[in-house]
């Protein structure tokens, strides 16, 4: 199975048959045929006893007896594999959408609502650039398009089902891809940090270039681009946003509206 992923080219193999259906489910947007033997990454799942190993450009990753288990992680390493080789893009954890013209960023750590906020924001309309994990374009700053599958907890799941918005690629518990993407890359004119309360209110506070910067560098996720070159991207996204804030991530319908809010001024 061979795969280009932020530019990069991985090739899988070693997976069993069924396996590597629901993983090629899982990656479908990103498949691409060329010669395994010329992929930059190689990548392989090797059986150790009762347990099958992945084995990343040449060294043993980790070892998973739970078929589930190993394709979830796979996924995590093919990924992660490709974001830290590239020299293309920034990669930042969070989310990103486009409507009308209107490019929102979202950023926050793990369990911030980043996948509630994106699901809730599709249901309105928006189109999502990528959950989870952002591709800023080095040279350009334009959010690159990253179809990789949302991971879903039960709450985002029973938003997502209710809406109808996404497809369960592979059958694998906690995975699911939107049925439509933004395709046009677009810079950020809004960018929101995101702090998960659920027993507050939700509230929209102001902050400054220097922190909306400061967080664009904190939630980077380290590759090929030099630290230098990662602060003066962020400070070039934070400078050029029109509108920009910290989102008390409360209410859902409330963080919606005030989203929504900011990225029409």
């Amino acid at each position: 199975m061979t795969l280009r992923i932020c530019g990069e080219s991985l090739a899988i193999a070693g997976l069993p048959s069924e396996l590597q259906e629901r993983f090629r489910a899982l990656m479908r947007p990103f498949e691409a045929e060329f010669d395994p033997t010329t992929a930059t990454h190689h990548l392989q799942v090797r059986r150790q006893g009762d347990e099958m190993a992945i084995v990343r450009n040449g060294e043993i990753a980790a070892s998973y007896g739970d078929p589930i288990l190993l394709l979830t992680q796979l996924e995590w390493h093919t990924v992660t594999t490709a974001l830290e080789a590239t020299e293309a893009y920034l990669p930042v954890h969070g989310a990103a959408l486009t409507r009308d013209g209107a490019t929102v960023l979202l950023l926050a750590e793990s369990g911030g609502g980043k996948t509630t906020l994106t699901l809730g924001l599709m249901s309105r309309g928006w189109q999502p650039l990528a959950d989870d994990i952002v591709l800023i374009d080095a040279q350009t700053l334009a959010i690159q398009p990253f179809p990789r599958c949302f991971h879903v907890d039960d709450s985002t799941r029973s938003l997502a089902m209710n809406e109808a918005l996404v497809e369960w690629p592979g059958s694998t518990p906690g995975y699911a891809r939107p049925l439509q993407w933004a395709e046009s890359q677009q810079r950020p004119r809004t960018i929101l940090l995101v702090e998960r309360c659920p027993t507050c209110p939700s509230r929209l506070h102001g902050v400054t270039l220097a922190e909306v910067a400061a967080a664009i560098g904190n939630n980077a996720i380290r590759g090929r681009l030099p630290r230098s070159q990662v602060a003066q991207i962020a400070v070039r996204l934070a400078t050029g946003a029109s509108a920009g804030g910290r989102l008390r991530n409360g209410h859902l319908d409330n963080a919606l509206d005030l989203i929504e809010s900011v990225s029409q001024k």
